[in-house]
């Protein structure tokens, strides 16, 4: 399929197959490329993520892990368990991309921590390891270890005191201020980021521009992801006409970003999508690889094997969410973004929904088509701009 579309009366071609853009439509150009598709190389597991704790001492309101376990008894990996986990990847794999520790609050279960890093390091390649963390009691002593083996941590901030304070109880915004400049000062400041979950609460009392703001002036890399959330007052409106105004609007302000080198990351991945495809055209025929097995190992605190967080509490085939997993589904097929389009499959799964897309006019496909129009226009207006952008997220992303 070809998208094709208009700048200053020079026509543009995108084969939504090969991935690759065309100033004029050469059609024995277009056809002769093959598709390259996402595929595992060298026997590496991508990312292993390991719950290793399902109790939290977080009270976030929101929280769809139900206070970290589940739904279930409050409960610790174990070192049998960890040592099951730990000899699955030695005989199946030669390198990790990143070793992922999770929880509930995994730093409850911090001399697990080290044991796991202990029988890695040496045994097999990791080129990182990283923690999700409330951060609430990490001290000298674990800070001196995260730094030691070069932990990338991420530490949940929901915005200003006023708002961090009313949702994440327990999780006072002055401590983890505290231990947020700590760790900045530490040789892994640079690896340190933020995770921002936005609700309802968070439009109602501060605007997006000024929670933007507030974390840019932090000077440490953030995200801000929407929650998941049932709760009225917390969950977020579904009004399209919003989510894509305000998309398009990140999706400026990203290219912007790269372009000025900014630190400071809310970056869109419909932006990002758009460049590393035209970086390197790998086509992605699933929505999210973070679920595939090939790609990524998922193990909760009693050791077994999940897809992802989202699903421990949940009795739901492999299958069918294999199925909602993929883009075999008429709309999708139909879509000239198909081989960028990536998604949250549990989101869908567990609102049972059929697909990952809304309807026949998926928003989605048009903040693509926003962004990659909006990147043309950039390269073809200002080529040395281009050129910057594409370097800067090479170097950095």
């Amino acid at each position: 399929m070809i998208f094709n579309f208009t700048l200053d009366d020079i026509n543009y071609f995108f084969n939504s197959e090969t991935l690759k853009l065309f100033q004029d439509f050469i059609p024995g150009d277009v056809e002769n490329n093959e598709k390259t598709l996402f595929i595992n190389e060298f026997n590496k597991l991508h990312k292993v993520t390991l719950i290793i704790s399902n109790t939290c001492n977080g009270k976030c309101i929101y929280c769809y892990e139900k206070g970290g376990n589940f739904g279930r008894k409050n409960t610790l990996m174990n070192r049998d368990d960890a040592d099951k986990i730990i000899d699955y990847i030695l005989r199946n794999f030669k390198s990790i991309g990143n070793v992922n520790f999770f929880g509930g609050e995994p730093t409850l279960n911090f001399d697990l921590i080290k044991y796991i890093v202990n029988r890695l390091d040496g045994n097999i390649d990791v080129d990182v390891f990283s923690i999700v963390t409330n951060g609430t009691l990490i001290d000298d002593y674990m800070i001196t270890f995260f730094d030691k083996y070069h932990f990338k941590i991420t530490i949940s901030l929901d915005g200003p005191d006023y708002i961090h304070d009313k949702l994440r109880l327990n999780c006072s915004y002055n401590n983890i201020m505290k231990i947020i400049n700590k760790i900045r000062i530490t040789s892994i400041g640079d690896l340190l980021e933020l995770n921002c979950t936005y609700t309802k609460y968070h439009q109602e009392h501060i605007t997006y521009n000024e929670l933007n703001n507030f974390f840019q002036n932090l000077g440490i890399k953030y995200y801000i992801s929407d929650v998941v959330t049932e709760i009225d007052w917390l969950k977020l409106d579904s009004d399209n006409s919003l989510d894509l105004t305000i998309s398009e609007k990140n999706i400026d302000s990203t290219f912007e970003k790269i372009y000025k080198n900014s630190i400071n990351r809310n970056l869109s991945t419909y932006a990002c999508a758009v460049i590393d495809v035209l970086i390197e055209p790998i086509y992605f025929d699933k929505f999210c690889y973070d679920i595939e097995k090939e790609f990524n190992a998922f193990f909760d605190y009693n050791g077994n094997k999940v897809p992802c967080s989202r699903f421990i509490d949940k009795n739901l085939a492999n299958d069918y969410i294999d199925v909602i997993n993929s883009k075999n589904n008429d709309t999708c097929l139909n879509c000239w973004a198909r081989g960028l389009c990536k998604d949250c499959t549990a989101d869908y799964v567990l609102k049972m929904k059929k697909e990952p897309y809304l309807d026949k006019n998926c928003f989605k496909m048009k903040l693509y088509e926003y962004a990659l129009i909006k990147l043309v226009s950039i390269y073809k207006d200002t080529p040395e701009k281009f050129q910057i952008i594409i370097d800067n997220y090479l170097s950095n992303f």
